[in-house]
């Protein structure tokens, strides 16, 4: 069976569209735009407004959320603030399978690897650090030791459309000056057979000229 994504009339499927951004950007988690974190007094962690990506899943935050550390048990020195990915949780209108967690540690490398199962094939958590914070001995945060990362396309594409567009530019000047010295020696023909085939060349040159420039 083939099956078509970005054609008319058919479904985009979400793990495939998942896939193809993570390629885009290289497999790289975090945010894209927005999304700084801030201490937010005795409250905890704030963090604005932002779009972010997880294994090629595109969320966004619509309004700043704080993220509490006082909360956690007694003893705890340091906090990670992560973001929990879960697609057990049964789709609904309101989305359900994101969430903010915070979980403290007794020391910054105390905490349990983040779970990062392939959640654009048979996978169905994911987990996406945010922040890494110092507590004080009442648990309220005395450093952010570390954030998550703003992200952007991937280098590669950049330089492979970058070099696309440059070679079809190229090929457009080569053919434009065919077109120039076909235009040039239609002037000099008699025959009107000769005359009829440069004008056809001409025509199906023009058309690659076009299709190269609405690429």
């Amino acid at each position: 069976m083939i099956r078509g994504y970005t054609f008319d009339y058919q479904e985009v499927d979400a793990k495939a569209d998942a896939r193809l951004m993570r390629s885009l950007f290289s497999n790289q988690d975090g945010r894209l735009a927005g999304g700084e974190v801030s201490i937010a007094g005795l409250a905890g962690l704030r963090i604005d407004v932002c779009d972010f990506l997880m294994c090629g899943r595109h969320i966004a935050l619509d309004e700043p959320i704080i993220a509490p550390t006082t909360q956690l048990q007694s003893g705890a020195t340091h906090a990670r603030v992560k973001v929990v990915l879960d697609l057990s949780i049964t789709p609904a209108n309101e989305f359900t399978q994101c969430q903010i967690v915070v979980e403290g540690a007794e020391s910054k490398n105390g905490f349990i690897e983040l779970v990062k199962q392939d959640i654009n094939h048979d996978g169905t958590k994911y987990e996406l650090e945010i922040a890494l914070l110092a507590l004080d001995s009442t648990r309220h945060i005395s450093e952010v030791i570390r954030f998550w990362e703003l992200i952007t396309p991937s280098k590669s594409s950049i330089s492979a459309l970058t070099n696309s567009f440059a070679q079809s530019r190229l090929e457009v000047n080569t053919l434009s000056n065919t077109v120039a010295n076909i235009t040039t020696s239609l002037n000099t023909k008699a025959d009107v057979t000769d005359i009829h085939a440069l004008q056809s060349t001409i025509a199906q040159i023009q058309a690659q000229i076009n299709t190269l420039l609405n690429e």
